[in-house]
């Protein structure tokens, strides 16, 4: 492939990338995962970039050249292998809702990455990656498929871990993000063997880059249907929700329809501001996630201080349990000092057996919350 060629090949992908990595860039609420993303987009714009250069000085015989052809192959096999570290934490992050990688994980995750780094600082010596003729000419080195491997295996090892999460979990919409974050590899990996089969060839940053953005688009479209507060399902998906399950009728098994309310939730935002009641809110939904994680179950937040839980496949002993638990995890939510808030759920629930309309079933379960509210301000 000619420099040319490959300028216009790549210069596409990376202008795409900039401007992904730019409007993400604007997002007020930016978490560890997010960040993550982000440094793994411009990364792979900037290996590119490198690429680009090395291209277009590849064969040139000035004085210095040889020198920046080494720095420039160097930096193109170091971050290309950054970017496949990065894109397994990100998966790490998102299969078990970390916003931090953890110690172990980390340093088990740098080791192939340290040792790629060894060989290559040697490389100038050593030609095991690559070497440069005597024209400055790129050439394959004798154990070029080391990098290979170590790239491919950050990637396959992150497509694994989503793939393991995907049959342990219940949740459709949790099995179909998994199995996404585990098909990112495909479009490398076919870049990978032409070009390993055809020398000369440059698609692998191109696809992984197109993987990358379709990654990007996908959760850009589940962002509409999710809460951004809470980073449950918001109203509009559970109005679809809702939609789906009556047009088949609820499904098979049994089917509830759980209305949760955060008691004197108003009280703690006239007393302590709404930055720390947006702390209650994040903290009630992350006892959900922890109480009905495990469960067939759609977790939504319906509105200000009000979530909603439809769980399919259980008992109604089950869902007590359930909810005796959510209840009690929430009393024992306290301030990062230690001391609690004091503050309890009102909890109202139907099932589809009992009442098979869809708007008949939301207002019995909101009118049994609102019964246990009230008995609880009249003691």
């Amino acid at each position: 492939m000619s420099a040319l060629t490959y300028l216009q090949v790549h210069l596409v992908p990376v202008i795409a990338l900039f401007m992904v990595w730019i409007n993400m860039g604007k997002t007020p609420s930016f978490s560890w995962r997010n960040r993550v993303l982000r440094q793994t987009m411009i990364l792979l714009a900037m290996v590119m970039v490198i690429n680009m250069a090395a291209w277009m000085l590849d064969g040139q015989m000035f004085p210095g050249v040889r020198l920046i052809l080494h720095v420039l192959n160097t930096l193109y096999f170091l971050l290309s292998e950054v970017v496949a570290l990065l894109w397994l934490f990100y998966v790490y992050g998102v299969v078990e809702n970390k916003e931090k990688a953890g110690k172990k994980f980390t340093v088990l995750a740098l080791i192939p990455q340290v040792c790629m780094l060894v060989v290559l600082a040697g490389n100038p010596w050593t030609k095991l990656v690559y070497e440069l003729g005597g024209q400055n000419d790129y050439e394959r080195g004798r154990c070029y498929l080391l990098h290979t491997a170590v790239t491919a295996g950050y990637l396959l090892a992150a497509s694994a871990m989503a793939l393991h999460h995907c049959r342990r979990e219940k949740s459709g919409e949790k099995r179909r993000q998994y199995r996404w974050l585990a098909g990112f590899i495909i479009l490398p990996l076919c870049g990978a063997v032409f070009q390993i089969l055809f020398y000369g060839l440059e698609l692998i940053l191109p696809l992984t880059t197109a993987s990358l953005l379709l990654i990007h688009i996908y959760g850009q479209q589940n962002q509409v249907t999710r809460d951004a507060l809470t980073g449950l399902n918001n109203r509009r998906r559970l109005n679809q929700y809702l939609n789906e399950l009556e047009t088949q009728s609820w499904g098979e098994g049994a089917c509830y329809f759980v209305l949760l309310d955060v008691d004197k939730f108003k009280m703690i935002n006239d007393t302590y501001g709404h930055v720390e009641g947006d702390v209650v809110l994040r903290q009630v939904a992350d006892q959900m996630k922890k109480v009905f994680g495990d469960s067939r179950s759609f977790l939504a937040r319906y509105g200000g201080d009000e979530f909603v839980i439809v769980l399919r496949d259980e008992t109604e002993e089950q869902l007590e349990a359930r909810i005796t638990k959510l209840k009690d995890g929430v009393a024992m939510m306290s301030w990062a000092d230690g001391r609690p808030w004091e503050i309890s759920l009102s909890v109202g629930y139907a099932s589809w057996e009992e009442i098979a309309d869809t708007k008949t079933l939301v207002e019995t379960a909101d009118g049994r919350m609102y019964e246990e509210k009230n008995k609880k301000k009249n003691r």
